[in-house]
């Protein structure tokens, strides 16, 4: 499906027709971890998606770290800043002024409420992987005091909780 801007609206549209039946009917694209790309290719993603946002019958789920690909396109765009120094607030700020012109309805996951039972259900599901070792309390209540306090001067989202584990 590569070529040009028209040669991709002109595939989009027989493709469109040859899916979508019924006017109500929609092609969902899933596009996830777009975060753990480029920087460049973060912004040429957006730039390409521009081609598929008119389209009614194609609905978008974009799943990021907002955090991440909101510096992400600032560092991308540092010329749209009147200065060479740029701090993270205006760089997420930029990164969210961005963002909205490509996402209609934003959602963001709720952060956990109760990151101790998080913690030990990833710790459960560690320990049954690894039969060879099993947390003993002492180290469980260790690693959520850790963790809690890492937390506290800078969230941390899941994927990266699950890391640390």
């Amino acid at each position: 499906m590569l070529g040009t801007r028209e040669q991709v609206k002109e595939h989009l549209d027989v493709l469109i027709q040859a899916w979508v039946k019924k006017r109500e009917d929609k092609i969902v694209i899933m596009v996830d971890e777009l975060d753990r790309c480029s920087a460049g290719t973060i912004v040429e993603f957006f730039e390409a998606l521009q081609l598929f946002l008119p389209v009614e019958s194609i609905i978008h789920v974009i799943t990021i770290n907002q955090e991440a690909v909101c510096y992400a396109l600032a560092n991308s765009n540092m010329h749209f800043f009147d200065t060479e120094i740029v701090s993270n607030k205006d760089k997420l700020a930029f990164g969210k002024e961005y963002l909205e012109k490509y996402i209609t309805i934003s959602y963001q996951l709720p952060h956990s409420q109760n990151l101790e039972n998080y913690i030990n259900h990833l710790l459960i599901d560690q320990s049954e992987n690894d039969l060879n070792y099993i947390f003993r309390d002492s180290e469980k209540k260790a690693l959520v005091e850790i963790i809690t306090e890492i937390n506290n001067s800078r969230r941390i989202n899941p994927r990266e909780l699950k890391k640390i584990i």
